[in-house]
């Protein structure tokens, strides 16, 4: 099967051509070489405003899911560090370890999710105080009408979406349920109205969210 067939970088890391041939790929078997590699492919879909399909739950989990599952406070250490050091520092293991924390993340499942709509009205303070880097600057994101709230299978954690109609302003991973919804009542203050989405709609509204 040709490179191109793929539609996205994680079907091609969940391939078996992929995980027998890795070197093939991406030059030599290594963890390194291949947060190296997915970085590029990250950086040419950013380039030209191309977005492939996700994984379910979304990758930028998986730092999170890698932080638990070696108790790692993931200060100063992306995904790939985390896992090596766990690996005596062996390139060839710590690629092996990757593709088994990925398989295990992939088997999250969104449990709950609740909703609530925001106004001015509700909110707190002048600006909305959720912030994201932009050139090396930490600057404002603009308010958000809605917040969204993810609770995952086998105690995964939670994660909150703040939005703006059908845009995605800013996202975080929280331990549990309870301190997501408390960071969101910091946000937003008291008295937010919680809607829960009915058990059938959580798989097609989380994807719906995941792919904004």
């Amino acid at each position: 099967m040709y490179l191109q067939e793929y539609k996205s970088i994680f079907e091609l890391i969940n391939s078996e051509s992929f995980r027998k041939r890795t070197a093939m790929y991406i030059g030599e078997k290594s963890i390194t070489r291949l947060k190296t590699y997915m970085d590029g492919y990250f950086a040419s879909e950013s380039i030209h405003n191309v977005t492939s399909p996700n994984t379910n739950p979304p990758f930028w989990l998986f730092f999170y899911w890698i932080c638990k599952y070696y108790n790692h406070n993931g200060s100063y250490y992306n995904w790939d560090c985390i896992i090596l050091m766990n690996c005596e520092n062996d390139e060839e293991k710590a690629l092996d370890t990757f593709f088994e924390r990925f398989d295990e993340f992939q088997k999250f499942k969104p449990f709950k999710i609740f909703q609530c709509e925001v106004n001015g009205n509700e909110i707190t303070t002048t600006d909305v105080k959720i912030t994201k880097v932009v050139d090396g600057k930490e600057m404002p994101v603009e308010p958000a009408n809605k917040a969204v709230v993810v609770e995952y299978d086998k105690d995964f954690g939670s994660s909150v979406y703040h939005m703006k109609s059908d845009k995605v302003l800013d996202r975080h991973y929280y331990f549990n349920y309870e301190e997501a919804i408390e960071n969101v009542v910091k946000e937003y203050g008291e008295g937010l109205q919680w809607e829960e989405t009915p058990a059938t709609d959580v798989e097609n509204v989380h994807k719906r969210i995941i792919d904004l």
